[in-house]
């Protein structure tokens, strides 16, 4: 499964990455939303985006957004250390799983189950603080 990554903290990044090579995800990451968009604009394809909400040059939410429009059917997650920045609206209007990115294993699961049943729809993160 190619997975593409797009997320400025680069501890995170990196451990991130690493955990989903483990999980058997092919792992493009990149450190902002412009390069991400980027690499869908020049038709790159990926089964699983997974888009911090906040970072540099675009939005987690502004990249999925486009990523719909070029024709991305595929899982994406927003993830957040922000309480609340995406609506149930957006979730649901542009397909979004929401969760939250303080249990990085969480999102391997989440991939992972993404991966092998199809995915789930909607906020599958535990609360956010």
């Amino acid at each position: 499964m190619r997975v593409l990554l797009a997320e400025d903290d680069a501890d995170l990044r990196e451990v991130a990455g690493m955990l989903l090579a483990s999980w058997g995800c092919v792992v493009t990451a990149v450190a902002d939303g412009g390069a991400a968009q980027d690499l869908l604009e020049h038709e790159e394809r990926f089964d699983v985006l997974v888009l911090d909400f906040d970072m540099p040059v675009r939005s987690g939410l502004e990249v999925a957004v486009r990523a719909r429009s070029l024709g991305h059917e595929g899982p994406v997650v927003v993830w957040t250390g922000w309480s609340g920045p995406v609506s149930q609206e957006q979730v649901e209007r542009w397909g979004l799983v929401l969760m939250s990115k303080y249990d990085v294993y969480e999102l391997g699961a989440v991939v992972s189950d993404l991966r092998t049943e199809g995915g789930p729809v909607g906020d599958v993160s535990r609360p956010l603080p």
